[in-house]
C-alpha cells in the first residue's frame, strides 16, 4: 500500500522495498521509490545490496536437492570421488587449534575422530556451512570433508570425523578488517535510514552520509554537537555505526584481534539492520549478506 505522503521518507522505502524489488507496485508507487533513490545515496546503496542478496539467496533455492540425503544436510557441496563425503568450513585458531576444544587438527588429509561412544554435539567434530561462516570467526578458515553421521545442530555442523582439506589463504587479519569495514558501512547505511534529512537530525545524517571510512564515521558518532541533537532513536542508529567503526579501528591496530572485531561488527551490523527496519527478520538477512560477501571475496 502507497505511504500516503507525497515523497517517501527513508522509513517508507524501507516498507515497500521488497515490494519494488519484487515488480509488485504499481507504477506511481514506483515512480515515488525511483525519486527517493535518486536523491538519497543511503537508500540507494541499500536497495543495491538488498538486490544483490536476493539474488544469491534466490541461486541458492534454485539448486535441487540431494534426494539421498537428510533434509539437514542435503545443500553441502560433495567431494568429487568422495563417496558422498560433504564439503564445509573450518575456523581454528593458530597452528589448527579448535578454538573451543582446544584439540589440534591433523595435517591436511589425516581424519579427526570423534571421542568414541559420544552421542551428543560435545566430543564430536564441528564445522560449519558457507552461510554460517559470519557467526564463526578465528585466525584460521579451512575448506573440511566430514564423514559418516552429519547434521545441522544450530549454526554449525556435527560430524562423526572430518579431516582439513585446504587453507583459504586470502583469510587473514587484513580480510578480516575488510569484512568488519564492510559491516561498518551496513551499520552506517542503516543509521541514515533511522535519521531524517530534515530538521535537527539532519547535520548528523549528512555528516555520516559524507563518511565512507571508518576513522570518519567513528568521528561523526563521536560528535557530541551531531549527535547530541539527536533523538533517542537516531542516537542509536549512530551509536551502531560509531560502534561498528571503532571495532575496524581495533582490528587495524591489533591484527590478532581481528577476529574478534570482525565477528562482533557481523553481529552489530545485523542488529543496526533489525533496528532500522524495526523487523527482526533483518538479522537473517543481513546475515546472509555477510555470508556472500564473505564467499565473493575469499572465492569460496
Amino acid at each position: 500500500m502507497r505511504p500516503d505522503v507525497e515523497h517517501l521518507t527513508c522509513r517508507e522505502l524501507v516498507e515497500v522495498l521488497t515490494d519494488y524489488l519484487d515488480g509488485a507496485l504499481e507504477p506511481a508507487e514506483r515512480a515515488d521509490v525511483e525519486r527517493h533513490l535518486v536523491i538519497c545515496r543511503g537508500c540507494s546503496n541499500y536497495t543495491e545490496q538488498m538486490r544483490s542478496t536476493i539474488g544469491v539467496l534466490s541461486r541458492l533455492a534454485d539448486e535441487p536437492p540431494d534426494p539421498v540425503q537428510p533434509a539437514s544436510a542435503r545443500d553441502l557441496p560433495r567431494l568429487a570421488g568422495g563417496a558422498g563425503r560433504m564439503i564445509a568450513f573450518k575456523f581454528l585458531r593458530d597452528d589448527r587449534v579448535g578454538p573451543f576444544s582446544g584439540v589440534r587438527w591433523p595435517p591436511p588429509g589425516e581424519w579427526l575422530h570423534a571421542v568414541p561412544g559420544a552421542d551428543t554435539c560435545e566430543g564430536r567434530v564441528h564445522a560449519c556451512r558457507g552461510q554460517d561462516l559470519p557467526e564463526w570467526m578465528d585466525a584460521e578458515l579451512w575448506r573440511v570433508e566430514l564423514d559418516g553421521d552429519v547434521h545441522v545442530d544450530g549454526g554449525k555442523l556435527v560430524a562423526d570425523r572430518g579431516r582439513l582439506v585446504e587453507r583459504i589463504a586470502v583469510w587473514n587479519a587484513d580480510f578480516m578488517a575488510a569484512f568488519a569495514q564492510a559491516c561498518t558501512l551496513r551499520a552506517r547505511d542503516a543509521a541514515l535510514l533511522v535519521l531524517a534529512p530534515e530538521g535537527v537530525s539532519a547535520p548528523a545524517r549528512a555528516a555520516l552520509q559524507r563518511a565512507t571510512d571508518a576513522q570518519h564515521i567513528a568521528a561523526v558518532a563521536a560528535d557530541a554537537d551531531l549527535v547530541g541533537a539527536l533523538d533517542p532513536p537516531g542516537t542509536r542508529a549512530a551509536g551502531y555505526a560509531g560502534d561498528a567503526a571503532r571495532h575496524v579501528l581495533g582490528a587495524r591496530a591489533q591484527p590478532a584481534t581481528a577476529p574478534t572485531h570482525a565477528a562482533v561488527n557481523g553481529f552489530i551490523a545485523a542488529h543496526a539492520a533489525a533496528f532500522a527496519e524495526d523487523d527482526l527478520g533483518a538479522v537473517e538477512r543481513e546475515r546472509a549478506w555477510q555470508a556472500a560477501w564473505i564467499a565473493h571475496h575469499a572465492g569460496l
